[in-house]
Order: C-alpha cells, then sequence, then structure tokens
C-alpha cells in the first residue's frame, strides 16, 4: 500500500501556460507559485490559497505529440499527483504490487529550490499518478 500524504497537484496539459495561467488568476484567485523550463516544456505551478489546490500547467514543445492532442482537444488532463514521504520506498512498493512504473523514481533539480523527487505508475485502468516529494 502506498504511503499518500495529500493530494498535491493535477497536471494538465495546456496549449497556451501563460494564457491559461491567466485565466485561472483572473477567474478563481489562484496565484503563481513556480515557473520552470524541464526539456523544452513551459511549466507553471499556480495554487489557490483558500483552498489549497495546486495545478501544474504544462505546455508541450510544438507539434510534439501531446501538443498535438492538447490542441485537438482543448488541453487534458495528464496526470493526478500524491505527495509522499518517500518516493524511493513507494517504487519498491509499486514493483512489488506488479504495477507499470511509467518514469522514476527520479529528481528534477530545476523544479522547485530544492528540486523534486519523483515516481509515475499507471493505474489498472491507464490513468498516470504520481508520486511526489519536494527535496
Amino acid at each position: 500500500m502506498f504511503n499518500i500524504k495529500n493530494l498535491d497537484h493535477i497536471g494538465i496539459i495546456v496549449c497556451d501556460v501563460e494564457a491559461s495561467a491567466a485565466w485561472y488568476m483572473k477567474v478563481a484567485k489562484f496565484s503563481k507559485v513556480g515557473t520552470f523550463d524541464v526539456n523544452g516544456s513551459k511549466i507553471i505551478f499556480i495554487k489557490n490559497n483558500e483552498s489549497g489546490v495546486m495545478l501544474e500547467l504544462i505546455q508541450r514543445p510544438e507539434n510534439s505529440e501531446q501538443a498535438n492532442i492538447a490542441k485537438n482537444n482543448n488541453g487534458f488532463i495528464d496526470h493526478i499527483a500524491f505527495g509522499t514521504d518517500d518516493v524511493k520506498k513507494e517504487a519498491e512498493e509499486a514493483k512489488k504490487m506488479g504495477l507499470e512504473i511509467i518514469n522514476g523514481p527520479l529528481v528534477l533539480p530545476e523544479i522547485w529550490e530544492n528540486g523534486v523527487e519523483i515516481l509515475f505508475v499507471k493505474s489498472a485502468t491507464g490513468e498516470k499518478i504520481e508520486y511526489c516529494k519536494k527535496l
């Protein structure tokens, strides 16, 4: 069983990360909490401080598969991320449970001040689930 601390964020692939962030900030009282560039993707984390809801808005490189899917579908939810205290332990648990590991565990030093450790797995019906820990 996984040790989940909280719902950390929801990752959404968008066509225009700046326009999307501006909309959430204007309409739903979100604030920017982080802006990052990772492997050609533009990422903005926004948070609604009243509710604690955080979104990861992701704009993939132009003409990439996910950018084209987002363009044809007006964006899409990519993943749900749960916070955890130990990503490596969650990876070991995922292996024991026979889950499909999509990516990780790995550290992205360019996200947040000290980086983030992540693990992506597939659920039984194919949803992408992230387990993450800010470092």
